[in-house]
């Protein structure tokens, strides 16, 4: 077993270092896959860690120049270090005149389960639940992916004034406030595309029901 780290850098330019990751199938969903491990979550390389000796570990470099970075080729290093021995490796990376766009040009909605999300961290308390949420929604802005509900620890609240009198002719009194807020920075900081929109009491399901 051999402890390996690795870093990489560039002058003036973000570069992050995600440790390929492997998941043991045991069941696999087509004709296609195989029970073996495969290669899908990328944590960030962090510290060194065991490898075994006769396994391949592969890293994937992400480098990600700020807005206003001029055009031209950027070189950084590669640093491999293991049982006291550091390998370095150049690369370059080129960055070129032009800057992709903040808003998202393919619409999405993708499904976070919440409530699975606070049961998963074992958060208790709703600042808890916010602080993981914007690592959450900032992690799909990032990706260009925009949840169902992309104001999780906000929402807006009705209140139906006279419906003891009368429920036919009651009036609804909404509060907006705190779920205002939260989809101005959904649209206007992540720039997600929409959103899906509960409504407690209406019908719902697939088309079947």
């Amino acid at each position: 077993v051999t402890d390996l780290s690795v870093t990489a850098s560039i002058a003036n330019i973000p570069v992050d270092v995600l440790r390929v990751g492997y998941v043991q199938v045991e069941s696999p969903t087509d004709a296609v896959g195989c029970r073996a491990l495969w290669p899908d979550p990328l944590p960030p390389q962090d510290g060194a860690f065991p490898v075994k000796a006769g396994e391949n570990q592969p890293f994937w470099v992400r480098v990600k120049p700020s807005k206003g970075t001029p055009p031209g080729v950027y070189r950084g290093t590669l640093a491999v270090v293991a049982d006291g021995v550091r390998s370095e490796v150049p690369f370059a990376v080129e960055v070129f005149a032009f800057e992709l766009p903040d808003r998202m040009t393919c619409e999405t909605a993708f499904g976070v389960g919440w409530g699975t999300v606070w049961g998963y961290h074992g958060l208790k308390t709703p600042e808890q639940r916010r602080i993981v949420a914007e690592k959450y929604l900032r992690a799909l802005s990032d990706h260009h992916l925009s949840p169902y509900d992309p104001s999780p620890c906000a929402h807006w609240s009705v209140k139906w004034k006279d419906v003891k009198k009368n429920p036919l002719t009651a009036t609804p009194e909404f509060d907006w406030k705190d779920w205002d807020a939260a989809m101005e920075k959904a649209f206007n900081e992540y720039h997600f595309t929409g959103f899906r929109l509960g409504l407690s009491g209406l019908g719902g399901g697939d088309w079947e029901s």
